[in-house]
């Protein structure tokens, strides 16, 4: 069964009939107007039913994935591995994506090609070798964002006690030559 000729077929007539499976798929909306008697759709079934007693009816709904949100990626992206380069990146992606007619689907697509199984905790090949840990990843963009805290204190560690805006600097500066000349 091809899935783009079923849901065509849902679409344009609300129902399709699928000879390999001896089953008839029929839309939402389709079902909702079988229920009543003497439409069109009831006199189909009634009649399809009547010469195919082995007939399976099955009500197809369109499976429709949920998008994912900027605040979502944007969260997701900080808290793997590389954060700070993949969320540079990100933000070019997104200020880039205005050039196009639908921003988000830009983004969102850019996002789902990077990070594919972004939904999943685990993805593993036919071999059983592991190609998506999200557990993992998580620890990893923890661990670097530990070393990077503690290189930046020791940054700041090294950095002299008084650290005075410039600005500030010269006012004491100009008020200490202030007091000499008072004094003398």
């Amino acid at each position: 069964m091809d899935k783009k000729i079923l849901v065509a077929a849902l679409k344009e007539q609300g129902s399709y009939y699928d000879i390999s499976t001896n089953t008839l798929y029929i839309s939402p909306a389709f079902k909702k107007k079988s229920a009543m008697y003497g439409t069109a759709e009831c006199e189909l079934l009634d009649k399809v039913s009547a010469q195919n007693k082995a007939l399976t009816i099955v009500e197809y709904k369109t499976s429709r994935k949920s998008r994912i949100t900027y605040c979502m990626m944007e969260a997701f992206i900080c808290n793997m591995p590389s954060a700070k380069e993949n969320y540079e990146e990100y933000k070019r992606i997104k200020a880039m994506s205005h050039a196009y007619r639908s921003p988000f689907k830009f983004v969102s697509d850019w996002f789902e090609k990077k990070y594919p199984y972004y939904d999943k905790l685990l993805e593993t090949d036919q071999d059983g070798n592991v190609k998506w840990n999200a557990l993992e990843n998580y620890r990893t963009a923890q661990r670097e964002a530990e070393a990077s805290k503690a290189s930046s204190v020791a940054e700041d560690n090294a950095k002299p006690e008084v650290d005075v805006p410039m600005a500030i600097a010269e006012n004491v500066v100009e008020l200490y030559a202030h007091k000499e000349q008072a004094a003398s």
